[in-house]
């Protein structure tokens, strides 16, 4: 799990066009805006959390062809007035994972990762939040 953490945040920072968009301020000691699972408190609006909702190891007729798949969620935030700053990280996070090939532990995503779902964006106490989930799948 800890592997397939890394290589979707390392998929997601080699983005340049998304990693501009959630950069924090040199002042936070933060890299970026992409976090896991919890941003920290001194994180500065934008910023993307992501979550790995469910995973299951899937038998497949052939011991060698199991499949892992993996639903994740990515929550983005957003202080801006209104929701076009939120609607354009939506459309960079969404050319940076759409079928994107991550790897991880030696296992290589099978067709890469694919959007499932997400919400629009809905105003929150701080701002907005719209999410979206992508299934990415391992042969194991």
């Amino acid at each position: 799990m800890e592997e397939l953490i890394k290589a979707i945040y390392e998929e997601l920072t080699g983005n340049s066009a998304l990693v501009a968009v959630v950069l924090q301020p040199t002042t936070n000691q933060l890299a970026n805006g992409i976090y896991y699972d919890t941003a920290p408190a001194e994180a500065t609006f934008p910023y993307i959390v992501y979550y790995i909702i469910s995973n299951a190891q899937e038998n497949t007729f052939s011991t060698s062809n199991n499949v892992e798949s993996n639903l994740v969620q990515f929550s983005i935030f957003s202080k801006t007035q209104g929701i076009a700053e939120i609607k354009s990280i939506r459309s960079k996070l969404r050319t940076a994972l759409e079928r994107a090939s991550l790897t991880y532990d030696s296992h290589t995503a099978a067709g890469g990762a694919v959007r499932m779902a997400g919400t629009s964006p809905i105003r929150t106490e701080d701002g907005w939040m719209a999410t979206e989930d992508y299934m990415i799948w391992f042969t194991v």
